[in-house]
């Protein structure tokens, strides 16, 4: 124990430079030019939504546009695209639910403004902060893997969550197109451990860049190289809903799958993969 102590402690100092950049950007960038009324309420929020739409607008052209899209090979459903009516239907119902959300905060302020912690005093330590994210993470895979079952049950999937799965070809705007109940409770299951990590609002700030990113692409219908593969929720919206009982519980968690590694509603997707590459293995072969 006393060599992970000192080893703890030898990262926290090497890691004292950064942290002072750290403290230095939150103070000048973040708390000078804001109020307590916009870090507490907004802050996460509109950084959401500025990465989100910076995300979702190219990805909309790109989907009326193929032939413009230098990312096009690695499209995983070939030749799958969303109708301007479909297109249209879904900013719609995402722009509700964003509104609302913002909505929902501001009602929310005098009831968690002495909850949270918006200055820099108080704010985590670098370090401290990467390991909130990614206990954050692995929060997030459970409670939205646990969310996300639920919402394959039948009430709710046919009264809630239906929504979501009408997009079989996903795109970045899918990432925000839910039922607003489904919408609340899936944002619910996202930031229950950051609150449960620490009050300041850095840490949601921060896992909400990652939640962002990560939804974006797990919606964005491309195999990018360099990225978390994509395959694995486009394959749930291909395939998944609960009608369809072999697939009905199949890829259900977020980032590291871990649920569907416990409790094998991974397999299901893994297998079909390998039966899907090996019969094009033999067609290929006999057309060599």
């Amino acid at each position: 124990m006393e060599v992970v102590s000192e080893a703890i402690s030898g990262l926290y100092a090497y890691a004292d430079p950064l942290n002072e950049r750290w403290v230095l950007f939150w103070q000048t960038a973040v708390v000078d030019n804001t109020t307590e009324w916009f870090r507490t309420c907004m802050l996460s929020t509109a950084t959401f939504l500025v990465i989100f739409w910076m995300l979702a607008v190219p990805a909309v052209f790109v989907n009326f546009f193929p032939q413009l899209n230098p990312i096009e090979r690695w499209k995983i459903q070939k030749g799958g695209y969303l109708t301007l009516e479909k297109t249209a239907s879904m900013i719609s119902l995402v722009l509700f639910n964003q509104a609302m959300t913002v909505g929902i905060q501001y009602l929310l302020y005098d009831t968690v403004k002495d909850q949270v912690i918006t200055e820099t005093d108080g704010l985590p330590h670098v370090v401290t902060m990467g390991f909130y994210m990614f206990l954050s993470m692995i929060g997030y895979d459970v409670f939205f893997f646990i969310v996300h079952c639920l919402m394959h049950t039948k009430w709710l999937y046919y009264n809630c969550h239906q929504t979501h799965h009408t997009v079989k070809h996903t795109t970045v705007l899918t990432a925000a197109y839910f039922h607003p109940v489904d919408y609340i409770l899936t944002t619910l299951s996202a930031f229950i451990t950051p609150a449960l990590l620490s009050p300041h609002v850095a840490v949601q700030w921060c896992f909400g860049i990652i939640l962002v990113l990560e939804s974006s692409n797990a919606h964005c219908g491309f195999r990018i190289p360099f990225t978390p593969d994509s395959r694995d929720h486009d394959f749930h919206h291909s395939h998944s809903s609960y009608a369809n009982v072999k697939y009905r519980f199949v890829n259900m968690g977020a980032f590291f799958l871990i649920c569907d590694r416990l409790f094998g509603t991974r397999e299901p997707c893994l297998k079909w993969w390998r039966e899907t590459e090996a019969e094009l293995a033999e067609t290929n072969k006999k057309a060599n």
